[in-house]
């Protein structure tokens, strides 16, 4: 119902001489009386031939631009149009970056919980060491990234024992040394699953090393 809507809509420019014959919206009205507007001018907002926006001008005086003006706001706006297609093509790459970072920590911790469903023994210890490793590392002033890969980390940091055999791994009774030999390498297994995923490079200490 505003002139910026006509605009919009219309997808032109719209001159206006005298905004005070106009009828519009109480709110804006009255903001026009109070500021003494007279002239007006809105031109939309077109980038790759979609609407970004609406550039609104408003003067206290009957607004006459010859084609010189015209041309320089042409311009202008072009180039605004082309910041906030811009600004929200940003916007737009980080949403998805957090949606995807999102879905790869889901997919971590689905990784986590198979592998305490399949040592039986140790269920729920991959979440029981990450609490206590954040818990830890933020009274030890860890904040931001290195927080959130040291939490990646610890939530992997078993997950190399996807390599032990089921003999070993499930075995009731206590390992005898060659089967503790065997247990030991799923720090390298958990290297050798884990560093070919860039996403995780920040976080392979932890699982390499532990």
């Amino acid at each position: 119902q505003s002139l910026a809507g006509r605009v919009a809509l219309d997808g032109e420019m719209l001159l206006v001489a005298d905004i005070r014959e106009q009828e519009l919206d109480r709110q804006l009205a009255a903001a026009i009386q109070g500021e003494g507007f007279v002239g007006y001018l809105g031109l939309p907002l077109l980038a790759k031939g979609e609407l970004q926006g609406v550039l609104e001008i408003f003067q206290r005086s009957p607004l006459q631009p010859d084609k010189e003006w015209l041309d320089f706001l042409n311009a202008l706006a072009a180039q605004a149009s082309i910041a906030v297609e811009n600004a929200e093509m940003l916007n737009n790459l980080r949403q998805s970056n957090l949606e995807l970072e999102a879905a790869y920590d889901a997919t971590i911790e689905g990784w986590s919980r198979a592998l305490d469903l399949r040592d039986e023994e140790t269920e729920g210890h991959s979440q029981r060491v990450t609490d206590l490793s954040v818990e830890l590392a933020r009274k030890l002033g860890v904040r931001g990234r290195a927080l959130l890969n040291l939490r990646r980390g610890a939530l992997l940091h078993d997950i190399g024992k996807m390599g032990i055999p089921d003999a070993i791994l499930r075995k009731a009774g206590p390992l005898d040394e060659e089967e503790w030999t065997i247990m030991k390498r799923h720090a390298e297994y958990a290297c050798r699953m884990l560093e070919p995923i860039e996403y995780l490079k920040e976080a392979l200490d932890i699982p390499c090393a532990h």
